[in-house]
């Protein structure tokens, strides 16, 4: 038995050898049974009339070759053909099967990464090195770039280090993919008001509010501000 990770190439090629059979079949109109398209063969060439073998390579396997031969005795071409074509739906359904266990798995795999890349960046935003935060937090966004969180947990990096324009457009991206996400609404608040957007800086921190009453700083960034700018 071949092992799991050649299996799929064998099944590839089986695929692909009985698609070309069958394309080679439909154009030139081979016939297993009675030889060329002009009539049965010479009868001097009797034994071409008995067995029709095709023969189809699956490959190496441990570097021998692996192939499977399918015969039909005369008269049987359409029996051959009609095998050929069930042995080909088959395989076209196995292997869209197995494509679709290797993308699910892939995407697994890329999230649990990513998870990672984000712990990693929380480690270092708690050890207050922002710079590596940012790193992590932008392998985890690379990684899977569906997750707001990543983009507002790097945006709060960024307004430790003054990059606010960097964390206004990481909040606005969160924003994008969770309109609810109140801590993006708070730092992009927060982003905006050191850019000089004073009156989107009190949308964000009332719209914040409107999410999280509770939200002291929300509360006291919007307080303020609507005081110096009544």
């Amino acid at each position: 038995m071949a092992s799991s990770s050649s299996a799929p190439n064998l099944w590839v090629l089986l695929g692909l050898s009985l698609a070309g059979i069958l394309l080679m079949t439909k154009a030139a109109k081979i016939d297993f049974a009675a030889g060329s398209p002009q009539g049965p063969p010479p009868a001097h060439r009797p034994h071409l009339c008995r067995l029709r073998p095709v023969v189809i390579p699956l490959g190496l396997y441990e570097n021998y070759p692996v192939s499977v031969s399918l015969m039909a005795k005369h008269g049987g071409n359409r029996f051959l053909l009609d095998t050929l074509k069930t042995m080909h739906a088959s395989l076209l359904k196995k292997l869209a099967d197995e494509a679709g266990k290797s993308k699910t798995s892939n995407d697994v795999s890329k999230e649990a990464a990513a998870e990672i890349a984000k712990e990693k960046g929380n480690a270092a935003f708690e050890a207050k090195s922002w710079q590596k935060a940012i790193g992590f937090y932008s392998d985890a966004i690379k990684l899977n770039s569906t997750t707001a969180t990543y983009f507002s947990n790097r945006a709060a990096a960024y307004l430790e280090v003054g990059s606010f324009i960097q964390a206004e457009a990481d909040c606005t991206k969160a924003i994008d993919i969770d309109k609810k996400n109140v801590k993006a609404y708070v730092r992009r608040g927060t982003a905006r008001e050191m850019l000089g957007y004073y009156k989107k800086a009190i949308e964000d921190f009332r719209y914040a509010l409107v999410l999280e009453p509770t939200n002291k700083r929300a509360a006291v960034s919007a307080d303020r501000l609507s005081k110096l700018f009544q």
